[in-house]
């Protein structure tokens, strides 16, 4: 019997050990990240753990962090704030990067390039936004009812559908440098009353005949 005690308990803490080991590091923050040929530096892949906060710093492996890879946090309920060591750094975030990031409340995403479809839709606690990407996907920020206050500054080209879909943006003015405004960009904006267009816009003939909806609430400026 005592031979046998000999085996079981070394064993058992070894199985106790590789329990909790396994537990803290499912619990650790940390990141993975892969290479992007297309925009020269990092992405971060996946974010594990349960932390309220991730920082991205601004370079991994001697390489800059550039953007958030497809789905790097999607459904996590736990994120409050992302912070950038280099906000400027960061061009790229894709498609459902931050979907569903029910608690993410703080993050700036006012230098990003591309911003791809669904990246922070209903992400409930989001409540302004400074964006200067060239081409926001549809769908990006659908569902984050807590917006209402939003600056789009000039480089942007391209709005998608249903963008900003059920937020309670209340005023939007379109910078001249803006293309293409989808259909349906601006559908399910309740609270809008206002919708601010250059009269030297650049729109194509489609996007100011989908304007042409609005026509009770634009008011043209200079």
């Amino acid at each position: 019997m005592k031979k046998k005690l000999l085996y079981i308990i070394p064993s058992a803490i070894l199985v106790l050990t590789a329990i909790v080991s396994f537990l803290i590091f499912s619990f650790l923050p940390r990141l993975t990240y892969t290479y992007s040929k297309e925009y020269k530096g990092y992405l971060v892949a996946k974010a594990y753990g349960v932390a309220n906060e991730y920082v991205i710093p601004e370079t991994f492996n001697g390489e800059k962090v550039v953007g958030i890879d497809v789905k790097a946090f999607y459904t996590n309920k736990h994120i409050v704030t992302i912070t950038f060591e280099k906000a400027s750094n960061i061009e790229y975030i894709g498609r459902l990067a931050f979907s569903e990031c029910t608690n993410l409340k703080n993050i700036d995403i006012s230098y990003v390039k591309e911003i791809e479809r669904n990246a922070f839709s209903e992400d409930f606690n989001l409540e302004a936004i400074k964006l200067s990407a060239k081409n926001i996907g549809a769908s990006a920020f659908y569902g984050c009812k807590k917006i209402s206050s939003i600056e789009l500054a000039e480089g942007i080209s391209s709005i998608g559908s249903e963008a900003f879909a059920y937020t309670k943006i209340n005023t939007i003015r379109l910078p001249k440098s803006l293309n293409n405004l989808y259909i349906d960009s601006l559908k399910h904006l309740d609270s809008l009353t206002k919708v601010e267009v250059y009269n030297t816009n650049k729109l194509t003939a489609d996007s100011l005949l989908y304007l042409d909806n609005f026509k009770n609430i634009i008011t043209y400026i200079e």
